[in-house]
């Protein structure tokens, strides 16, 4: 600990000491305004009376250090060895530790001796443990173990490696002064690492949405088994590397198992979070919507970069949050879309019956705001607004409500003088907008006006006939901008064939034109064509699965990464049935856990406005173990110099989990079961071309598009390998370019040479040079070797023709240079592995060999095929 923070806790305990218990609290709070880290630190050594020399300094006193919880590293606690203190607060010390038996760094949280003679302290830490080890959520660190000993309580958790989210707004806070044109950036003044991206940006607003919206999940599990945490606060939230956040320290936690340890109508939490019923200790109000308050504080927090509330004392804050509105959050960022703030508001509503019933309501609201659906939460009615301004300031409400009856009565007088100009008017007004193009000026909301108005004056127009000429030809003209939005909205819709991906312009140019259509329904909302077009095609994609027959099963839908091809934490679990589960536009492993055990895998990309249905069997299927390896996973290091210039995964480190792969790539007569099974499916490309022998049905099968390759490894019960998984598979944990590191020196003999070309494999083959299709393939199927030959070329673990003989399509989305980045485009997939004529085609000999296509039925290669594999552990 800093030497001045140590004489400052002295001064200060010696200044309180001698004060009356009940005047320390607002004395501390003053003195220590501004600096919370100061005021816990403190308040922690007065909740115990210390042992005799207890205010020695540290460094001449180290058993009062350890009577804090400091200085302990070193410290061994059962498996856990105390490396680091990384964090302190009122319940207590962490530590970044090393779990002895698994090897692992992880976090222990200790209650110093301290705190811990008192029971009160001692009891809460204790179900402080048991609560959070009840909990098994992706945003909830779990706990590992827990334990007391040496003077200390303590329990071990995940660490996180990265800091909290008050942490993140520090640095967010002085990093966006710093971009502000009227700051000047001091010499030598650098940015604060962040984890989110920058603050006031569209992708800070994208990526705290739905990190908040991830822990409003949590919130809900932790609800749903009775657990309220009760002191939601960004310290008490972490952020990783990616930016992920985890809730922590469940020490103010009710737990009915437990029963209750607070007094009734003590406050409990930290004030600028309190909702209005923590503030008031109504015991008997406080339920789990008082997280929800805390979180949506939390939310305006990290929206404007200020607490809604402040004060000088904690008195105060809690008499701003049971009586005052928040600032308008605009007065922090006046950029923020108003559905954004009303969820907010709609989250910090000071009467229970109108705030969120539960945090699932508010993460589905947060959800619904990032798939640019309507959200649930609307702004105050005036009504409520009225009775909010009637119970601050009631002494006032008898003269305002006089003067607004003398204002209606006002009103009235007028009303009919006002409706006789109301006609002439509206028509100035429409006439004012159709200065400009009518195209241009019936856009979006404008529309919406425009018909309204048009409407109205119809409705006047029948008392005299003086404008109905004009408005009737306005309304006309209407009608037939109405039809030409319809039939743009229709061409921009994709093909019905499989395989027709909306990307780039094409994409763009149907989300602008569904927006326009949502624009459209708002000004006719009569219209039936119309509204059956907005169902048929919502923005947002969904997806709905069920099975073929009774059996139960559960579900998990994966979002895949496409720089590092790998799934991520689920973003929606459940059982099967599923109808119209709503989505992100992006790319997705659906996996289906049959209730026999038996694991199924989907890959599908997502785009605006699909409908994904997916028809599950439940049909137990042979997954040919014999034929299945499993690989050990580890950590993917490719090299920054590797020779694939479009490999996203150069220089970068992939986590790859256990999978099973084939050993061998699908053959002719395996893809023949396939085309028997489904009798109307068509033949690949070349079919015609192969050798009636039974040889040729051990060949790898060629001429089969991607999404061919990717039904036929779901028809087994399988899947295809990931870009990640694949490198891994094939280049081993030293990514060598051969087959797990068989590589040789430069061959100076025939008989190297001839070795060389047999731990290769077939890739050593004529180009083909055939033009015309049957005669190409015809070509191709001479150069290839049965899927089980050259043994002595496999991996080590038995793994056949990595390299070589065919490419093997991935599952994988390509990626490709544009403006010195890599951009991944879901158009391609990616194949690897080079194929029989790969030393002859100048392509090199190498496994780094990358290749990508279109995933469409129309497109097969005479040089490409594939393999299958499976997850290993869901």
């Amino acid at each position: 600990m800093d030497r001045r923070l140590w004489e400052r806790i002295q001064d200060l305990y010696r200044q309180v000491s001698v004060l009356p218990e009940a005047e320390r609290a607002g004395f501390l709070e003053q003195a220590c305004e501004g600096d919370p880290a100061l005021l816990e630190e403190i308040q922690a050594i007065l909740t115990q009376e210390p042992p005799e020399k207890f205010m020695a300094h540290p460094g001449d006193r180290p058993s009062a250090l350890a009577w804090l919880g400091i200085g302990l590293e070193g410290l061994t606690l059962q498996d856990f060895d105390l490396e680091e203190e990384i964090g302190r607060g009122g319940m207590g010390v962490v530590y970044r530790a090393r779990q002895k038996s698994l090897e692992r760094t992880v976090a222990v949280k200790i209650l110093p001796a301290i705190q811990k003679e008192r029971e009160q302290a001692a009891e809460r830490f204790r179900r402080e443990a048991k609560a959070a080890s009840s909990l098994s959520h992706p945003a909830i660190v779990p706990v590992y173990s827990s334990g007391e000993e040496r003077d200390h309580a303590w329990y071990a958790m995940a660490y996180v490696e990265g800091h909290d989210l008050y942490q993140e707004l520090l640095a967010q806070e002085q990093n966006h002064q710093s971009r502000e044109p009227s700051q000047e950036r001091g010499e030598g003044k650098e940015d604060r690492v962040c984890l989110l991206p920058p603050f006031q940006g569209a992708a800070y607003l994208r990526a705290l949405v739905a990190r908040i919206a991830e822990l409003a999940d949590a919130l809900h599990y932790a609800h749903s088994r009775g657990v309220v945490h009760r002191d939601v606060k960004p310290q008490n939230i972490l952020l990783d590397s990616q930016a992920r956040m985890y809730l922590v320290d469940f020490g103010l936690a009710r737990d009915p198992r437990f029963g209750s340890l607070s007094l009734e109508g003590k406050i409990q939490g930290t004030p600028f979070y309190m909702s209005p019923e923590q503030a008031r200790a109504a015991r008997e109000q406080i339920d789990h919507r008082t997280d929800v308050y805390s979180l949506a504080v939390v939310l305006y927090e990290c929206l404007g970069l200020k607490r809604p509330f402040e004060g000088r004392s904690s008195q105060e804050v809690m008499s701003q949050i049971m009586e005052r509105a928040a600032p308008p959050l605009r007065r922090y960022n006046p950029d923020l879309p108003p559905e954004l703030i009303w969820i907010c508001a709609k989250g910090m509503e000071k009467e229970l019956r109108y705030r969120y019933a539960s945090a699932a309501d508010f993460a589905e609201d947060l959800r619904r705001f990032l798939q640019h659906r309507p959200v649930m939460a609307r702004p105050p009615g005036w009504r409520r607004s009225l009775l909010g301004w009637e119970r601050r300031y009631r002494k006032w409400t008898l003269a305002a409500a006089f003067s607004f009856l003398v204002l209606v009565a006002g009103l009235s007088f007028d009303r009919y003088q006002s409706r006789k100009h109301a006609l002439s008017s509206l028509m100035q007004t429409l006439s004012a907008k159709r200065e400009a193009p009518l195209p241009i000026q019936l856009k979006d909301y404008s529309l919406i006006e425009y018909v309204q108005k048009l409407r109205e004056a119809k409705q006047f127009a029948k008392a005299g006939e003086e404008y109905a000429e004009t408005l009737a030809t306005w309304e006309q003209e209407v009608l037939q901008f109405k039809d030409q939005m319809l039939d743009a909205f229709r061409q921009s819709l994709p093909g019905n064939e499989e395989g027709d991906f909306l990307e780039g312009e094409r994409e763009q140019e149907f989300v602008m034109q569904a927006v326009s259509l949502q624009f459209l329904q708002k000004a006719f909302p009569e219209d039936e064509e119309i509204e059956q077009l907005v169902s048929a095609y919502p923005l947002v994609p969904r997806l709905s699965l069920k099975l073929q027959s009774g059996a139960g099963a559960g579900v998990r839908i994966l979002p895949i990464d496409p720089l590092t091809s790998m799934p991520g934490l689920p973003v929606w679990e459940g059982r099967a049935p599923c109808k119209e589960i709503e989505l992100e536009r992006g790319y997705y492993r659906i996996q289906v856990d049959l209730d026999s055990g038996q694991l199924r895998e989907f890959t599908r990309w997502l785009s605006w406005g699909d409908h994904l249905r997916l028809i599950v069997s439940s049909q137990e299927l042979p997954l040919e173990p014999e034929n299945l390896v499993l690989v050990p996973g580890g950590m993917l290091r490719l090299p920054e110099q590797d020779s694939a210039v479009l490999c996203p995964h150069r220089g970068k480190e992939i986590l790859i989990p256990d999978l099973w792969v084939s050993r061998f790539e699908v053959s002719v007569g395996e893809y023949r079961e396939f085309l028997n099974a489904f009798q109307e499916r068509q033949k690949p490309w070349g079919w015609k071309s192969l050798p009636e022998n039974e040889e040729s049905e051990r060949l790898p099968v060629i001429g089969v598009s991607w999404l061919d390759a990717r039904d036929y490894a779901e028809w087994r019960g399988l899947r295809l390998l990931t870009h990640a998984e694949w490198e891994w598979v094939a280049r081993g944990p030293n990514h060598g370019l051969l087959p797990w590191e068989r590589d040789l020196q430069q061959p100076s003999t025939a008989d190297q040479l001839h070795q060389l070309e047999i731990w290769r494999g077939n890739v050593f083959s004529n180009v083909v040079k055939e033009l015309e299709t049957e005669a190409r393939f015809a070509a191709a199927y001479r150069r290839l070797q049965p899927v089980d030959s050259f043994a002595q070329a496999a991996s080590p673990l038995g793994i056949h023709h990595l390299l070589g003989n065919v490419w093997e399509w991935t599952e994988s989305l390509t990626t490709e240079p544009e403006t010195g980045n890599l951009l991944w485009s879901s158009s391609k997939r990616i194949y690897l592995g080079d194929c029989y004529s790969a030393a002859h085609a100048g392509q090199g000999t190498g496994l780094a060999s990358h290749g990508n296509q279109s995933p469409s039925r129309n497109y097969a290669s005479h040089r490409v095929g594939f393999r299958c594999g499976r997850s290993h552990k869901p």
